[in-house]
C-alpha cells in the first residue's frame, strides 16, 4: 500500500515533544525521511531514534543555525520536500506585566524562527521547482485571549506571513499553509493548574483539549498530495473553540 509521504524529505522544528513529535512520528509512518530539529538535545535524539530519523540541534531564532539545518537535510537526502516550522514558545501575563525577555523570546522563536525557516527552505524549493511549507500558528492568532497578547501577536503575524508568502511562491510550485491548533496537552500546558485546565476545557465545545496526534493529522493533510490545491490557508483545528460563542441562555425563553 502506497504511503502518503513515500520518498519525501521533511524537516520538523520543535519536534522533540508535543505536536512536533507527533507530526514526526506520523510523517515517518507515512514514508517520509524526517529531520527533527530542536534545542532539547536528549529528547530530540531520542525522538529521532524512535522514528528512524535524524536530529539536528537547532535554535530557530538563530538564522545561521536554521541555514545549517536545511543544508544538512539537502546534503544528506539531495532535496527538501517539506518544511514544517513548528517550534514555539508561550509566556502568559497581562500586557502591563509582560517581561521583556519573554516577549523577545516569543518574537525570536514564534515569528523570526518561522520567517528564517520559510526563507531558507524556499530558496531550496525554488531551485527544485517544488515543495510545501507548513507553519504552526494558533487559534489565538485569529481569536486572541487575555494574558496572551504578545503570544497572539506572534501567531497573527505567522498567519499573515503564511498567506503573503503563499501568493509569492504559488507560481513557483510551492505551497504554503499554516495550522492553527486550539488547546492540546503538550509541554506548553504542563505548568497549568487543575483549575486553569478546567477553564481551558470549558472553552472547547468538544469539552476537552486535543491530543497532539489529532493536530498532526491536520499537518499531514496540508503537506500531502490530498491538499495539492490548498495554499495560503489557515487550517484551524480547535474543536470549534473559535467558531462562535457557546450557549449563553437557558432553553425555552419564549418568543424571540
Amino acid at each position: 500500500m502506497t504511503k502518503k509521504l513515500d520518498g519525501r524529505v521533511a524537516i520538523i522544528t520543535g519536534a522533540s515533544s508535543g505536536l512536533g513529535r507527533a507530526a514526526a512520528t506520523l510523517f515517518a509512518e507515512q514514508g517520509a525521511k524526517v529531520v527533527i530539529a530542536d534545542v532539547q538535545k536528549a529528547a530530540g535524539e531520542e525522538a529521532a531514534r524512535q522514528i528512524g530519523g535524524d536530529f539536528v540541534e537547532t535554535d530557530v531564532s538563530d538564522v545561521a543555525q536554521v541555514e545549517r539545518l536545511v543544508q544538512f537535510a539537502v546534503e544528506r537526502y539531495g532535496k527538501l520536500d517539506i518544511m514544517y516550522n513548528n517550534a514555539g514558545y508561550v509566556w502568559s501575563a497581562m500586557l502591563l506585566n509582560t517581561d521583556d525577555a519573554a516577549y523577545h523570546r516569543m518574537i525570536g522563536i514564534n515569528l523570526n524562527g518561522v520567517f528564517y525557516g520559510m526563507r531558507t527552505a524556499a530558496r531550496v524549493m525554488v531551485k527544485q521547482g517544488f515543495g510545501t511549507i507548513v507553519n504552526t500558528a494558533s487559534n489565538g492568532g485569529s481569536s486572541p485571549t487575555a494574558r496572551l497578547a504578545a503570544y497572539a501577536a506572534t501567531k497573527a503575524a505567522v498567519i499573515a506571513l503564511t498567506k503573503a508568502t503563499a501568493i509569492e511562491l504559488a507560481p513557483l510550485g510551492i505551497r504554503v499553509n499554516c495550522l492553527s491548533p486550539g488547546t492540546m496537552l503538550t509541554g506548553m500546558t504542563a505548568g497549568l493548574t487543575a483549575d486553569e485546565l478546567k477553564i481551558l476545557d470549558s472553552l472547547q465545545p468538544l469539552g476537552r483539549p486535543a491530543d497532539p496526534m489529532e493536530m498532526a493529522q491536520g499537518a499531514l493533510f496540508l503537506v500531502s498530495d490530498e491538499a495539492s490545491f490548498v495554499t495560503g490557508h489557515d487550517l484551524i483545528v480547535d474543536g470549534a473553540a473559535t467558531a462562535g460563542r457557546g450557549q449563553t441562555f437557558k432553553d425555552d425563553r419564549g418568543d424571540h
